[in-house]
């Protein structure tokens, strides 16, 4: 039995069902959908031999969380396979113009779940392992994918002057060359005297 099969066949990622979050530092994100979608290849439709179950709701009004525990199970060879997942999201959308009760959140805490139990196994791997922050990879995935590759310019970096290295045995970058004025042109010739009448 193969203990790598399902990872190495769901860890690679579509760049298309992914998007830079520009929060905490910024960060990779991945569409739990396109998750869901690879896990229906390899095992069929959700509910039938894979998903959630067991599951337990718990809303905390005074934190203002919503937290959800349950059982993940999946096929693996002939057997049921199954671990604990557990996991809480906030009732509440937070944003400069106020707080407001987010009427989704109940759908947002099941489906994220199901995302973390999927990427446990192995599901978008090298977006949570951090491959996407080189864009090489990103541009071997999109070739792999058959997507259109991005511009040169709207590649995160692409263009941008490298830091001045310091040199060997010292611990101080090398100051800049100095950029020197052009010469300035030579003053004119002196006006001929005006002849005498």
């Amino acid at each position: 039995m193969d203990k790598m099969a399902i990872w190495n066949a769901v860890s690679g990622t579509d760049p298309k069902y992914t998007s830079r979050v520009q929060q905490r530092g910024g960060f990779t994100a991945i569409d739990a959908y396109y998750q869901i979608h690879q896990a229906t290849e390899l095992w069929g439709p959700y509910g039938s031999t894979w998903g959630l179950r067991n599951m337990v709701r718990t809303l905390a009004r005074e934190m203002e969380m919503a937290f959800l525990d349950a059982e993940f199970h999946y096929p693996d060879g002939e057997t049921d396979a199954s671990f604990p997942i557990a996991n809480c999201i906030d009732m509440k959308t937070r944003s400069k113009s106020g707080d407001r009760w987010d009427d989704e959140f109940v759908k947002k805490l099941e489906t994220n779940t199901i995302s973390k139990a999927l990427s446990r196994l192995g599901f978008g791997a090298d977006v949570f392992m951090g491959l996407f922050d080189d864009n090489k990879y990103v541009e071997g995935q999109n070739r792999k994918y058959g997507n259109p590759l991005p511009e040169p310019s709207k590649i995160p970096g692409f263009g941008m002057a490298a830091a001045p290295q310091p040199p060997p045995g010292t611990g101080h970058p090398s100051p800049p060359p100095a950029r020197h004025a052009p010469p300035m042109p030579p003053p004119p010739p002196p006006a001929a005297p005006a002849a005498k009448r």
